[in-house]
């Protein structure tokens, strides 16, 4: 097991959260006319940013993880 096994579930559930979360605050915000409050925004852009680079770690390790062919 290693860190790539927490990375992507994690980030993906991270991200997720942070698009469902702020697409439902923005369709809110859209029907009502009024502004959405900065905590808000911050909720949802938050988790997105951190899955998204939870993501991106694991696409790098799994990349310098990948066998390297010696023999040329």
């Amino acid at each position: 097991m290693s860190i790539a096994s927490v990375e992507l579930p994690l980030g993906l559930t991270l991200f997720l959260f942070g698009v469902t979360y702020g697409g439902i605050s923005w369709l809110k915000a859209f029907e009502t006319g009024l502004p959405t409050a900065t905590g808000t925004i911050m909720l949802s852009a938050l988790p997105i940013l951190m899955g998204l680079q939870l993501i991106l770690a694991f696409i790098a390790y799994d990349i310098s993880a990948t066998p390297k062919n010696t023999t040329s």
